[in-house]
This record gives C-alpha cells, sequence and structure tokens, in this order.
C-alpha cells in the first residue's frame, strides 16, 4: 500500500525592493519574514546558463565515452554549483531562518511530511527575468 505524503507550504514572493530585491516568506509551517535578496546570476548571465544547462541535461541521454563522461561530470558539478549559489542567495538571514525551523520536526508530525518550496515573482516586465533562472535546481 502506497502511503500518501502531506505538504506544508513555504511559499516566497521576490519583489522589487529599495535595495533591490528582496525575499518575502508569505506562508510557512514557523511564520513570516523577509530578507534582501542578491541574484547570484546576473541578467546578462542568463542566456548563456540556459545553454549550459540544456546542454548538460540533452548529454546525460546519450552514450559520451569516457572523455564526454569526464566532461559531462565536470557539467554536473557546475550545475550542482548553480544551485546551491540559488540556494545561498536567495535562503539566508530570516529567510533562512524561518526555512530551518520549517524542516524541524514536529513531535506529533508523521514521517511522511514534507515541505513543499513555492516561488512567487510580483516583478515588472523588466525584472522577469529573475523568473527565467534555474529555481528547479536549488540545493542546500
Amino acid at each position: 500500500m502506497n502511503e500518501v505524503k502531506e505538504y506544508r507550504d513555504f511559499e516566497i514572493a521576490i519583489r522589487r525592493s529599495e535595495e533591490g530585491y528582496s525575499a518575502h516568506v508569505l506562508r510557512s509551517p514557523a511564520g513570516t519574514g523577509s530578507a534582501t535578496f542578491v541574484p547570484p546570476i546576473d541578467r546578462a548571465a542568463i542566456g548563456q546558463l540556459r545553454t549550459f544547462v540544456q546542454q548538460v541535461l540533452r548529454s546525460t541521454g546519450r552514450d559520451v565515452g569516457s572523455t564526454g563522461r569526464e566532461r559531462l561530470s565536470a557539467a554536473g558539478q557546475q550545475v550542482q554549483q548553480i544551485g546551491t549559489e540559488l540556494y545561498t542567495a536567495l535562503f539566508w538571514g530570516r529567510v533562512k531562518e524561518l526555512f530551518d525551523r520549517s524542516l524541524e520536526p514536529e513531535s506529533s508530525s508523521s514521517p511522511r511530511r514534507g515541505l513543499r518550496i513555492k516561488l512567487r515573482f510580483d516583478l515588472t516586465a523588466q525584472d522577469s527575468w529573475l523568473g527565467e533562472l534555474p529555481w528547479e535546481l536549488l540545493r542546500h
């Protein structure tokens, strides 16, 4: 019998602020709060980044030989680094504190419980490139 996993939401909105950008925790098991957000990748590099990630993903399904596997391994490490940089930029200060507290097991918590991260981008068209970052690579 498959047990259904229950998820609690950790919802974050990224918005333009006086300092540049901010991340606002709108909903979490630990409460709400905000911190500044400094994108780890600039707007000019987003196209190159997307091309790189697509090339790595396309390569994973092919028989690439030993030299190709070495390059793929190095590329995979770079993809993981991108995910780590995104995580570090988003989860720091009050946002990280709330996230860490939301991950803490509750005494009555079921082992089937998980935490779902939801991102919302409350941005102008000028800032929409932030939504194009490879958020699915977030890595803790």
